[in-house]
């Protein structure tokens, strides 16, 4: 099982940083696409996988249809979707988070705070493309679960040049 969520892990990761350096044009119609964001963390084992999928079973009421996991890795199935979920014990390299920070105009001390991360959950929809809509909607459940059973600072999209603050959902949801 490590090894198949090893594997799967690295492709991920290569396929984010491959089109990172790859200016590519994203057509709406592809439907090979992937959604990749990172939780950041500022305490490396606060990440709770069993709440996390307790949470996308009830709050949310999704079915998870198969799943392989560890304490450090999950891929999982839902409504079709191919999902992995993984932590990573190292904070993004090169400031790339702060600098994306800079530009959100809503995170006062966004590059203070994100510079605090020490390392990261690595979020991904690996088969996206066909409803980007319901694809974005189950990617933020999946983030807020993350969120809400780790201790986060929030999460970065680096394809969307995006970094959010976590917030609290108790107000929302209630």
């Amino acid at each position: 099982m490590r090894k198949t969520i090893s594997i799967i892990l690295i492709g991920i990761l290569l396929m984010g940083f491959f089109s990172f350096f790859k200016k590519e044009n994203r057509d709406s119609s592809n439907m090979d696409s992937a959604i990749l964001g990172m939780v950041l963390l500022e305490d490396l084992n606060s990440f709770d996988l069993k709440g996390t999928l307790n949470e996308l079973r009830t709050k949310w009421e999704l079915k998870i249809t198969n799943s392989e996991a560890d304490d450090e890795a999950a891929v999982l199935v839902i409504g079709g979707y191919n999902i992995a979920i993984a932590t990573v014990p190292a904070a993004i390299p090169e400031r790339e988070v702060e600098k994306t920070a800079a530009y959100n105009y809503f995170w006062e001390n966004g590059v203070q705070e994100t510079s605090k991360h020490k390392g990261h959950i690595v979020l991904s929809i690996m088969n996206a493309g066909k409803n980007s809509v319901l694809e974005n909607l189950l990617f933020s459940k999946i983030a807020s679960a993350v969120m809400n059973n780790s201790k986060s600072i929030g999460i970065y999209i680096g394809g969307r040049t995006l970094v959010l603050k976590r917030t609290s959902t108790k107000r929302m949801w209630k």
